[in-house]
């Protein structure tokens, strides 16, 4: 014999590491998914209910990438920790990977009962996590499913949570949703509009509008903001809306990002024949978040001004709040590096996220674009119009030139010159448009805006 030894674990530990999570020690999804067969089977011979819920914790990527997965590890457990704290013991928690975990509750007499098991396991994590000195704040979202009996696939109410989970996430993070039969129906059209979409860009149906940026006091044109429109062959315009986040889903929103970055700056490029200040005028580029932290994003601009030819310093990159403080150093490194190249970095619905000023003045975008809520309210109060003339004077303080959104009448644009706002775009200017209307919005007097109505 060559006296090489095993080491063997007994049965029970054996079966214990299969039936549960190495980090957290909750059960793993085999031994849930047999739980809520059992559940199933007891419901369809007594009758009741039961739910199954599932759990995926909001930006958990963010803690990661900012803190390492040590920290991100910890916090897991801290979590699991805290759920249990609310685990009945007819119950089954289950971490099913990842940032995802499972709750099976049981013994339900009515569908009222489901929303005080989320409500419950949400308010857990309103009080903030401490790690090593690092202080992380973490919400969940959660889709639920009522099980009644009538099916007997564990697997099925497994990806119906998860339908209601997507219905969570794009309503609003940090909230339970229950599932419906409709949201199948969605889920599918979903899945079909993703795959026609990756053939809508190789077919041309996908093309960049842009909308018109102006000087509130000459009414001039000093750029273009470029906007994806897609048009599709049998259900006509899809809102952006609905399928920039279904690209958001995969790396297809990287296809897209390159696209639109090549396309306009090329649109860009070919202003300056048109003469007097063309040549001047910039054009802001939107990026995701994951298109903004992606490895290849500098190579990817760089590859698209070669193209073009244009000046680097007539490119904006738009960014929003929350795409800025995910990953505040890496965002701080990607904007100092685009800065040195005299690409311009656009602050986008400022006001809107996690506005923080001690970031603010760490970026220092060129641009803060002011959200439309802010410039068009639904309803017009004393304290909307304190909290616009809070950001106009935050921003000119520092240095900073501020973009108004969503100008739609003659009063907001006169309210905004009196604050001192620089820039703005809205419907009383123009609508995004086509790029062969662009030469022709150019030609137009400015003074005639805001004369004739909504313009082109």
């Amino acid at each position: 014999m060559t006296g090489v030894q095993t080491c063997a674990l007994p049965i029970y530990q054996l079966t214990h590491l299969a039936l549960h999570d190495s980090l957290t020690g909750l059960a793993s999804r085999v031994l849930f998914e047999d739980r809520l067969s059992q559940a199933n089977a007891r419901i369809r011979r007594q009758g009741g209910l039961c739910a199954v819920l599932l759990l995926d914790l909001d930006d958990f990527k963010g803690v990661n990438d900012a803190y390492g997965h040590l920290i991100g590890d910890q916090l897991l457990v801290g979590i699991a920790r805290r759920f249990e704290l609310v685990t009945r013991r007819s119950d089954t928690l289950c971490r099913l990977g990842g940032d995802e975990f499972l709750y099976l509750a049981e013994g339900l007499t009515s569908a009222a009962e489901v929303d005080e098991v989320a409500e419950r396991l949400l308010d857990v994590l309103t009080e903030a996590f401490e790690f090593s000195g690092i202080t992380l704040v973490q919400h969940a979202s959660v889709g639920v499913v009522v099980c009644d009996g009538t099916n007997s696939d564990a697997n099925q109410y497994i990806q119906e949570a998860d339908v209601a989970l997507y219905e969570a996430k794009r309503l609003k993070k940090g909230h339970h949703v229950v599932f419906a039969p409709s949201m199948h129906e969605m889920a599918v059209n979903r899945f079909s509009l993703a795959q026609e979409m990756r053939q809508a860009l190789k077919a041309g149906h996908l093309s960049m509008h842009y909308q018109p940026i102006v000087d509130l006091v000459s009414t001039e044109i000093i750029g273009f903001e470029a906007l994806m429109r897609w048009q599709h062959p049998e259900q006509g315009w899809i809102p952006p809306n609905v399928f920039i986040p279904l690209a958001e889903q995969s790396e297809l929103i990287l296809e897209l990002g390159s696209f639109a970055m090549h396309e306009a700056l090329a649109a860009a490029s070919s202003w300056g024949r048109l003469g007097d200040r063309s040549d001047e005028l910039f054009v802001t580029v939107n990026l995701s978040a994951h298109q903004f932290h992606a490895p290849g994003l500098l190579a990817m601009i760089e590859s698209a001004l070669s193209e073009s030819g244009l000046s680097p310093q007539r490119l904006i990159i738009e960014i929003t709040e929350s795409v800025a403080l995910l990953n505040a150093a890496e965002t701080t490194e990607t904007m100092s590096l685009l800065m040195s190249l005299g690409i311009g970095v656009a602050l986008d619905d400022f006001g809107t996220g996690y506005s923080s000023l001690s970031y603010l003045a760490l970026l220092q975008p060129r641009i803060i674009k002011i959200d439309r809520s802010f410039v068009s309210p639904a309803q017009e109060s004393e304290q909307h119009d304190t909290l616009l003339e809070a950001i106009v004077s935050l921003g000119l303080k520092l240095n900073t030139l501020m973009l108004a959104e969503g100008i739609e009448t003659k009063e907001q644009l006169e309210r905004l010159r009196h604050l001192g706002c620089q820039f703005g775009q809205g419907f009383l200017f123009s609508r995004a448009v086509p790029l062969i209307d662009v030469e022709t919005m150019l030609a137009r007097s400015t003074g005639t805006w805001g004369k004739e109505g909504l313009s082109v």
